[in-house]
């Protein structure tokens, strides 16, 4: 088989109803398709897998309420922290933990959010908050690097 090895120019996250994940790479020759890495990409793999499993349950419980507006950032992080140690989407018991999770791996899940079918799925309070708090982490991380000396 061959590859070519060319520019990523787009790349997203497809979950199944059964929990299979494939991330799904466009460059500018082909799209591949990515169900079971290789070994030395597992780890990198099972992340990926963690974060479109916890964007799975945040829209299954936006598609539970009857307005996906009520259901807010907050909610979300205590939902996520009292869900049992083996299910799929357990990231920890602390809320810290789980808020700290989502922010730093907030742009996969908004963007399984945003290719959901239902427009007020899209336009959820969760995903607005959560788009502001990436806005303010970018902020702090160039505040930090600057204050640190390696801003360029």
């Amino acid at each position: 088989q061959r590859y070519f090895l060319t520019q990523i120019r787009e790349w997203f996250v497809e979950c199944g109803p059964e929990g299979q994940v494939a991330i799904n790479i466009r460059t500018d020759v082909s799209l591949y398709r990515l169900l079971r890495p290789l070994d030395r990409y597992a780890p990198w793999y099972r992340l990926v897998c963690r974060c479109a499993h916890v964007a799975a349950q945040v829209l299954a419980w936006l598609e539970g309420q009857q307005r996906a507006a009520k259901l807010g950032f907050g909610e979300v992080v205590a939902r996520l922290a009292a869900l049992p140690q083996g299910h799929r989407a357990h990231v920890g018991s602390k809320a810290a933990v789980v808020e700290r999770f989502i922010v730093v791996h907030g742009q996969v899940i908004l963007n399984m959010i945003q290719r959901h079918w239902k427009p007020a799925v899209r336009q959820c309070g969760f995903g607005k908050e959560l788009r502001t708090r990436l806005a303010q982490r970018r902020h702090i991380k160039l505040k930090q690097r600057r204050a640190a000396g390696g801003a360029r």
